[in-house]
């Protein structure tokens, strides 16, 4: 077989065979263009030409959607012929201009997608990476979508090859993204190569932002003493840092954690806080997410006029940021403080609002949770077909969702079970 690959290789020009080579460096299981280019550190018109080169010697086979694969003896074979062929520093640059690619990529979507998100700090942009841009929203969730399986594999190579820092920034990156669409244990799992990569820097800055990750997951996943413990070591690290917008940022979370108990009185001070801190050292984008954090908490101590009144200035500041998933959060809030006021018609509008943006941008937990909430407001106004078509639906989400109870819902459909069949007796 090496023969048979060396004959092909051999009539390769110098810069497709170098391409060759060093896709042997990629971890796979395959690359698109823009990643090749940077890869290689060229233009991408002129990478595109050496892909085609190499897809007509039948060294790479490009697929229907535009990414370009090779089979793994290929992939040997041509990292047999980087270890033979290129120097140690011509591999190390090629795997730093790679984890560049993807990490810078990542930060650009994340910052239209989600611009609450604090940014990770990088080094000065090294000659030959050109990240990819984003001018709409979906265009972020595709490219997240279509580097799924690379973006795990190059977590993994950056933790193996010791390149630390890329590695727990790349995962503090797609962290938002693996949690909307309830990805929780791949996410965790992620965040666990992070965490040893944090330790092995010995950076306490680092490690406070994926400890506060991990204990977000944890809370997500309903374990509540795993979530309180890692978000009380974050809290602790970036106090003695003197990093206020990230001390605002484990706030929000702590206030989060209590929320999911409900210990709203005990969360409100903590949502306070983190709002008080984002306004003084934060943007719009942040300050967003604490005041519907604290709308969220007034509405369930019934004080609805408090509610609205944070909730509409944070629905104001998600517009104005472009965050979809914090617009979504915060129709939800808005909807469960009018149905708090009995409001019935009114919340329906706005927690449909919300339905739908949540399935537009593909966060399966946040739709089940309206849904849920939807089928209440419903069921309460008398549509009670409706409403038990909601908690269906809900009901068909949350049963691969992780760490989810189904328990409620469950009890609001045999209730609504028995309601039926009393009345038909």
């Amino acid at each position: 077989m090496r023969t048979v690959l060396s004959l092909s290789y051999r009539h390769l020009p110098d810069t497709a065979a170098r391409m060759f080579r060093l896709l042997g460096v990629h971890p796979g299981p395959d690359i698109s263009a823009p990643a090749a280019a940077s890869l290689a550190g060229v233009r991408r018109p002129e990478a595109r030409t050496m892909l085609a080169e190499l897809t007509r010697a039948s060294l790479l086979t490009e697929e229907p959607s535009g990414r370009y694969t090779f089979h793994d003896l290929l992939r040997a074979y041509a990292a047999e012929r980087a270890d033979s062929d290129d120097s140690d520093t011509d591999i190390d640059q090629a795997r730093r201009r790679l984890l560049d690619h993807y990490v810078r990529t990542a930060r650009a979507g994340i910052r239209r997608t989600y611009p609450g998100r604090l940014t990770v700090e990088l080094p000065p942009l090294p000659e030959g990476v050109a990240p990819e841009e984003f001018r709409r929203y979906d265009e972020v969730l595709d490219w997240f979508g279509a580097e799924h399986q690379v973006l795990r594999a190059v977590v993994a190579l950056a933790a193996e090859r010791r390149y630390d820092a890329y590695c727990w920034k790349l995962a503090w990156l797609w962290g938002p993204v693996l949690k909307r669409r309830g990805m929780l244990h791949e996410d965790m799992a992620i965040q666990r190569i992070a965490l040893e990569a944090t330790r092995r820097l010995a950076d306490p800055g680092s490690l406070g932002h994926v400890l506060y990750e991990l204990g977000h997951l944890y809370l997500r996943m309903g374990k509540v003493t795993h979530a309180e413990a890692h978000l009380t070591r974050s809290h602790e690290m970036f106090t003695g840092l003197g990093d206020k917008i990230s001390v605002a940022q484990v706030e929000h979370g702590m206030a989060l954690l209590m929320n999911q108990q409900g210990r709203w009185t005990e969360a409100l001070p903590h949502a306070i806080e983190g709002l008080r801190l984002r306004r003084a050292f934060g943007g719009g984008a942040t300050v967003a997410y604490s005041e519907n954090a604290i709308g969220w908490i007034y509405a369930n101590l019934g004080n609805y006029d408090e509610a609205l009144r944070h909730c509409r200035r944070a629905l104001k500041l998600h517009r104005e940021s472009g965050s979809r998933s914090g617009a979504a959060d915060t129709l939800h809030s808005i909807a469960y403080a009018y149905n708090g006021r009995g409001e019935r018609d009114t919340a329906i509008a706005y927690y449909e609002e919300a339905l739908a943006t949540y399935r537009d941008i593909g966060d399966p937990e946040g739709e089940a949770s309206a849904l849920t909430d939807l089928g209440d407001a419903q069921f309460a106004s008398g549509r009670v077909a409706e409403a038990k078509q909601s908690w269906q639906d809900a009901l068909d989400l949350v049963a691969w969702l992780a760490g989810k109870d189904s328990q409620a819902l469950r009890a609001r459909l045999a209730r609504l079970a028995a309601a039926e069949e009393a009345a038909s007796a």
